[in-house]
């Protein structure tokens, strides 16, 4: 045939031209041109009788969607290839047999393309599809052959259907399905799930946190960055959790080669009704897998009478019997052994383990370290070993035996209406309904609870330490022979400490303390309470509002020398009470059967304290942020933690204006990435008023919180996220509602905050009287050596005012800074530059408030390595300084040395317990000191606990306190000058998340290692009524 050309030009170098197509409707076919495209007429008009299209034979044709999005779909028609809108007009249509490829370039609206008619022949004579999606969330659906499948920066569906498919989810949170075929399905960037259903597939998490499961067929699995959940199935799969996140992987049936990745947290995952033995390299039950890099195991039963054997894995494990009697044995890790139905049996083995029997006549060993075991329901045998463990038998009438080892027993009671539980040193009973009773061996200490009905709580036959809780109801709690701590809750109770040194705790209600002998502290609550010290030297502080009647020594009311009595105006006191000065001096120790590392401690306008920091005892998750308010004399006015399933951590700690108190720390449970800024602003009782995180896809740590003169906060910690080089300072400016008002990094090209071994980024920052605010950490980007101190000074508006480092050519580093009494500032860290043997020793700085040094001083023990953690400026203008030394291989001793406003020493205390350290101090009004940190024993029968010390300004509790000893640093003179720095400042744009963290009651008592009976903020006169 001949083209008719009217007006404008073709431009076609065809060989022949051939007419086709149906009746009525004629169409021109290029059988070869210069490109695959459609050819056109300059001015895009068709100037034929008919309308026709000319296509290049036997080329890759390349159709783009129209913008608007919809659903497209391509097919086989009367033998062409059609590119239609479903149910409507078609954008392509050419021969099929002419076709060398096809290529569906997608827009950037939503789509559904779908291929899914063409059948393995169609795609096999086209050439095979290639679909390219350009952006929004997309839907992609192949054909039966081998296509092509490229996803854009949406979250896509993919369904790669038949064939042996490539398919890439590009960025965003993207679903692929391989279903049959021998498929490669790779996910890209984003949070992205992944199925490989039949065939020997490859499929790649890509960065984010991914989920792969393979299925069928000899899989191989690669998570790739992020937190991964990586699952082979059925068939020899290779699965591979890679990169340094927290990976889960699972083989599923077959012989497996499963790795966990460099992570320090992957975990191995497998579950069927089957037996399973794990070691480090291998785990049989399903076929035999080889494995490496994993720290944890997680393998769960099922309804038959299964073995979980991991005693020859050194990580941690989980195993979870399900149905069935089952046995289950621990590794030498940290193990989780649930029983669940049936009668089973479980042996921690070696590591810090926790055994749960649940329902059904189950046996518990605990063995080495220590364990945690709970009965449950049935008659259960419960044995400790060594280490010091912590039982419950629940419901049931159970045998518990401590074994080696200062043992604690919990339990609570069983009744519906009313329980009364009655210990001994070798049963426990409840005369509730139902009755129960256990026997008990090797128990040393106990923890009962009550219930929201009246309780009666009697260990009045047990020898050992207790905590009795009464909650709810009007209860009566009996202590036993030792130091007891009694807790009434809310009701009418009576609570009497009987014999030892104890404390009782009124809250709501008209209750009624009885210390009974041995040195007490009582506590009336909110009611109208009656408070009788009895026998001993007593403390009772019934400053809460409400006319109570308190006296000393005695049903006489007489009041013996050693007691304190602390009053209201309208309290009735007895006449002999003499008014009482100073205030009380103790140190006490708080924790549970887990590690706790208290991080902040500040004064309370009550006179008590507020503490926080993190604990692995209590919560909900492996570590949750753990806060205590303490009253003056230590006694725990309430205890909470917050957390998540990951670990949270609270650094810092300060009292607002409204009574409440905002914190500051990091958490690894919510927000966007690995460890995010977490701040939460509480009530007066440690109620959320708000909470909400601050980050990025890395790690973020926040170190510090102050309430600014506008009524809102200061934040700052390490970034990983963002800024110029590994780590940078970040500093957040708060309103009162959390939300930001500015954002900023400053740093270099290496590593400032911190980092190192322990991965803590300690920036410090503080409103200074100015109403500007300084922030101080370390540099590696700047300055003399290796690491320097870095100071910079912000406007109110987080503009820099100067920026300066201060060190020698070796490592020199800080952990905290006060402004001082004069304006300026105290630095104190430690070095390595200007130790005069480079063993490490205590390096204090004193800068006026425009970074010039005043003086610069040394402390240091010959060969033995110290630092300085914590500071408190002092009312002189000078300063106390917490740090520690190394006293041999295994011992830390914590010191407080007090300096005045020239650097000279004043004096220097050693505390002794353990491997303790120093992490807050602040003064007093009475001069004196409340001192925050851990003391760790360092043996595998304890953990960290909170140490809090309330010091005279001399540094002593009393003369008979052993654990406080005087010592003395060599004190020398170092050599820094400023350097001038250039940090690179960068705006960041995060958008608070709000969290939602989960709130529990804590437990902890204080254990007092040293006390003496100060006096209080009243002053009691002669005739029964306490002055204001």
């Amino acid at each position: 045939m001949a083209i008719e050309v009217l007006e404008d030009r073709w431009l076609l170098s065809a060989l022949a031209v051939v007419l086709g197509g149906a009746a009525g409707a004629p169409r021109v076919d290029l059988v070869r041109g210069p490109t695959a495209s459609l050819f056109r007429s300059v001015s895009g008009e068709m100037r034929v009788a008919e309308e026709v299209a000319f296509n290049s034979a036997a080329g890759l044709q390349t159709v783009t969607l129209p913008a608007g999005g919809g659903h497209f779909e391509v097919v086989i028609d009367a033998g062409d290839l059609v590119v239609r809108r479903r149910g409507g007009a078609e954008l392509f249509r050419v021969n099929a047999g002419l076709v060398a490829g096809l290529v569906i370039e997608g827009s950037n609206d939503p789509e559904r393309i779908d291929l899914h008619a063409l059948t393995a022949a169609d795609a096999a004579q086209i050439g095979g599809v290639t679909v390219n999606a350009a952006g929004a969330n997309d839907t992609l659906i192949g054909s039966a052959g081998s296509d092509v499948l490229n996803g854009g920066p949406g979250n896509d569906l993919f369904h790669a259907l038949g064939g042996d498919d490539s398919v890439t989810g590009g960025d965003g949170d993207d679903s692929l399905r391989g279903y049959s075929g021998n498929d490669t399905l790779d996910g890209g960037t984003g949070n992205d799930w992944i199925l490989g259903t039949d065939g020997d597939d490859l499929l790649i998490g890509g960065d984010g946190n991914d989920t792969l499961h393979g299925q069928d067929g000899r899989d191989s699995l690669f998570g790739a960055a992020g937190n991964d959940s990586v699952s082979g199935g059925a068939g020899n799969d290779y699965a591979d959790g890679q990169g340094s996140s927290y990976d889960t992987v699972s083989g599923g049936p077959g012989d497996d080669t499963l790795r966990g990745g460099t992570g320090s947290r992957d975990q191995l995952l497998e579950r069927a009704d089957a037996d399973f033995i794990l070691t480090d390299s291998n785990l049989t039950g399903l076929g035999t897998d080889r494995l490496s890099g994993f720290e944890r195991a997680y393998v769960r039963g099922g309804a038959g009478d299964n073995r979980l054997d991991a005693s020859a894995f050194s990580g941690w494990t989980t195993l979870v019997g399900a149905a069935g009697n089952d046995t289950l044995f621990g590794g030498t890790g940290r193990d989780r052994l649930i029983g669940n139905a049936g009668d089973d049996s479980a042996l921690g083995n070696a590591g810090r383990d926790s055994l749960y029997g649940s329902a059904g006549r189950d046996t518990l060993s605990g063995q080495g370290s220590n364990d945690i075991l709970r009965g449950g329901p049935g008659d259960d045998w419960l044995i400790g070993n060594s280490g010091r463990d912590n039982l419950g038998g629940g419901p049931g009438s159970d045998t518990l035996d401590g074994g080696d080892g200062t043992d604690l027993l919990v339990e609570a009671v069983a009744a519906v209406t009313t329980g009364q539980l009655v210990l001994s040193d070798s049963q426990l009973s409840d005369a509730g309904s139902p009755a129960e009773r256990d026997r008990l061996a090797n128990i040393e200490q106990a923890r009962l609870w009550g219930s929201d009905n009246p309780d009666v709580l009697n260990a009045s036959g047990f020898s050992g330490p207790t905590w009795l809780f009464g909650f709810g109801g009007d209860d009566t709690l009996f202590g036993g022979s030792g130091v007891d701590y009694l807790d009434g809750g809310a009701g009418d109770d009576g609570l009497s400490g009987l014999a030892g040194d104890d404390t009782l705790i009124a809250d709501d209600g008209s209750d009624t303390l009885l210390g009974g002998a041995g040195n007490d502290s009582l506590v009336p609550g909110s009611g109208s309470d009656t408070a009788l010290g009895e026998a001993g030297d007593d403390t009772i502080d019934s400053r809460d509002g409400e006319v109570d009647t308190v006296a000393g020594s005695g049903n006489g009311m007489a009041v013996s020398p050693g007691d304190n009595l602390l009053a209201d105006a309208s309290d009735v006191v007895d006449e002999g009470a003499v008014a009482s000065v100073g205030g009380p001096r103790w140190i006490a120790l708080y924790g549970g059967d887990g590690g706790e590392e208290m991080e902040g401690v500040w004064p309370t306008s009550d006179g008590g304290f507020i503490v926080a920091g993190s604990t692995d005892s209590y919560g909900v998750g492996n570590g949750d942020a753990w806060l205590l308010k303490v009253d003056g004399r230590g006694a725990v006015q309430w205890q909470k933690t917050y957390g998540g399933a990951g670990d949270e951590y609270a650094i810092d700690v300060r009292q607002t204006t409204d009574g409440g108190y905002i914190v500051a720390g990091w958490t690894e449970s919510f927000g966007a990435g690995q460890a995010d800024f977490w701040v939460f602003k509480l009530d007066a009782s440690g109620g959320i008023q708000w909470q909400k995180t601050y980050g990025g896809t890395a790690i973020d740590q926040a170190w510090s919180v102050q309430p600014t003169t506008d009524g809102g906060y200061i934040v700052a910690g390490g970034t990983t996220s963002f800024g110029a080089g590994g780590a940078d300072y970040w500093v957040l400016k708060l309103d009162a509602d959390g939300d930001i008002q500015w954002q900023k990094t400053f740093g270099g090209p290496r590593d400032d905050g911190g980092g190192g071994d322990y991965s803590e980024f300690v920036v410090r920052v503080l409103q200074d009287r100015d109403g500007n605010f300084v922030v101080a950490s370390e540099t590696e980007s700047f300055g003399h050596g290796a690491t320097d101190i870095w100071v910079i000074k912000l406007d109110p508006s987080g503009n820099i005012l100067w920026q300066k480092a201060y060190g020698g050519a070796d490592e020199d580093t800080i952990w905290s800074f006060q402004e001082t009494a004069n304006g300026g500032y105290i630095l104190p860290g430690s070095t390595v530059s200007f130790s005069p043997d480079t063993s490490g020793d205590l390096w204090a700085l004193q800068l006026d408030k425009d970074g010039n040094i005043q003086w610069q001083k040394v402390y240091g023990l010959a060969g033995k390595w110290n630092e300085a953690l914590s500071v408190g400026a002092t009312s002189d203008g000078g300063s106390l300084i917490g740090g520690y030394y190394e006293q041999g291989t295994q011992d830390w001793d914590l010191y407080l040395l007090r300096l005045d406003a020239n650097g000279v020493a004043q004096w220097t205390k050693v505390f002794e317990y353990a491997w303790d350290w120093p992490n807050a101090i602040q003064q007093l009004t009475d001069g004196g000191y409340i001192v925050a940190g851990v003391a760790w024993p360092n043996n595998q029968n304890q953990a960290e606990d909170l140490v809090l010390m309330r010091l005279a300004a001399n540094g002593t509790v009393d003369p008979s306190c052993t654990r406080l000893s005087d010592m003395n640093l060599t004190q020398t003179t170092s050599t820094s000058s400023p350097a001038a720095t250039n940090a690179t400042v960068r705006d960041t744009a995060v958008v608070p998340q709000d969290s939602s963290a989960v709130v529990r009651d804590t437990t902890a008592a204080p254990n007092y290692l040293c006390q003496t009976a100060g006096g209080g903020a009243a002053a009691l006169r002669a005739g029964g009524r306490a002055e204001p």
